[in-house]
């Protein structure tokens, strides 16, 4: 759903278009983006609208306890 909405997830260009760039193959951060692509896609893939709708629910009850007067 995120990548519907936001785009293309990868960190960097290459990781989606390995064309965009002349080092692929030969690049010494290359298995890093891979292995930070797969665990943001990994995060956002177990996520739910529901968690994200739940998480919500927590944030708006702390703002209001927090709003209560002392009492």
């Amino acid at each position: 759903m995120v990548e519907a909405l936001e785009g293309s997830l990868a960190p960097v260009s290459c990781i989606e278009d390995p064309e965009s760039c002349a080092k692929v193959g030969q690049c010494s951060t290359e298995l890093l983006w891979k292995r930070v692509d797969l665990a943001m896609r990994q995060v956002l893939g177990g996520t739910t609208l529901k968690d994200l709708i739940e998480e919500r629910k927590l944030i708006e009850a702390r703002r209001l306890i927090q709003l209560e007067p002392a009492g």
